[in-house]
C-alpha cells in the first residue's frame, strides 16, 4: 500500500513538474493544449481546427525564419494536411503530450 501511495505521489509531482518546464519554455497559445484535445477536435468540423492548424503553420514558419542556418522550408513544400497527419499519428500515440511538443517532433522529423 505504501509503494502505490508512493508511485502516486511520484507520477502527480513529475506532471506537476512536466508542466512547469513546458512553461518555462515560454509555450504561448494553442501551443499548450493536449493532444488528445487535438485529436478530439480533429474530424469533426470544430471551428477552432483552424487556429490549431494555423499555429503549427506558424511554428514551422517560424523554424524555417530563425533557425541558424537558412536551408528554405523544412516542410519542402508539403500539404498542410499532409502535416496536420503527421502531427494527428503523434497525437495518438502521445496524447498527453501538448501540440508544442508534437510540432517539435514534427520539425525534427521533417529535418531528417
Amino acid at each position: 500500500m505504501k509503494t502505490r501511495w508512493a508511485l502516486l505521489s511520484a507520477a502527480i509531482f513529475f506532471g506537476f513538474l512536466s508542466n512547469q518546464m513546458i512553461a518555462a519554455e515560454g509555450v504561448l497559445g494553442q501551443g499548450n493544449i493536449s493532444c488528445d484535445s487535438w485529436i478530439k477536435s480533429r474530424g469533426d468540423g470544430n471551428p477552432v481546427v483552424a487556429a490549431r492548424t494555423a499555429w503549427v503553420l506558424g511554428f514551422v514558419t517560424a523554424f524555417n525564419q530563425y533557425r541558424s542556418k537558412a536551408a528554405g522550408d523544412v516542410s519542402g513544400g508539403k500539404d498542410t494536411e499532409v502535416l496536420m497527419v503527421r502531427i494527428d499519428d503523434h497525437c495518438r500515440l502521445h496524447p498527453l503530450d501538448n501540440l508544442y511538443n508534437a510540432s517539435t517532433v514534427l520539425v525534427d522529423e521533417l529535418q531528417q
